[in-house]
């Protein structure tokens, strides 16, 4: 009889995570820049930043918080930070950095817009090429001197990919491919 009650709650507590989730994503489709879960293939996206003892990396638009709960345990001697403006994304990043006890890592609700970013020399976004275009651009002087911008799945925008030439490199986890792009601010 107990077992069939924790089967009960468990199977409730899924169902509301998937409701939370889908609303989630759904009132983001309202915004400018709309929440995009990424695929596992991030994984070997996190590679190409080459990130050591030290860094200080961004992920600009993090999201649910996925890519650095990932990098934050793969590398704990490293400072990663994550900003959304997507208040609920934000609440459930902080509540999953809680649950997996990460002191390397912090999100920020707030625009990038009006985010520093001069002190990281590592950047990660997942974001449209037009969003991109308008925070590079925006932010272009406060890039530090040998940073590595990396963009999964989505090149550069057109205006930033025009000026400063990234590189494309393909990636592959599992079965499933896609494309990095990278950039190092010289």
């Amino acid at each position: 009889m107990i077992l069939t009650y924790i089967l009960i709650l468990t199977l409730f507590f899924i169902i509301i995570f998937f409701i939370v989730r889908t609303a989630i994503v759904a009132f983001s489709m309202l915004t400018e820049v709309p929440f995009l879960p990424s695929g596992k293939l991030y994984k070997e996206a996190i590679k190409h930043l080459k990130i050591e003892k030290g860094d200080k990396v961004l992920d600009i638009g993090s999201g649910d918080g996925r890519v650095l709960i990932y990098a934050a345990k793969k590398y704990p001697k490293t400072e990663f930070v994550g900003v959304e403006r997507n208040s609920l994304l934000v609440i459930y990043s902080k509540l999953l950095k809680r649950v997996f006890g990460l002191s390397n890592l912090s999100f920020h609700h707030i625009k990038v817009e009006d985010f520093d970013i001069s002190e990281f020399n590592k950047i990660y976004m997942y974001l449209l090429p037009e969003f991109s275009d308008k925070v590079l651009m925006n932010k272009k002087d406060e890039i530090k001197k040998g940073a590595v911008i990396l963009s999964f799945h989505f090149p550069f925008g057109s205006k930033f990919t025009a000026i400063n030439n990234p590189t494309k490199y393909p990636v592959k986890y599992g079965n499933r491919k896609d494309n990095i792009y990278k950039y190092i601010n010289k």
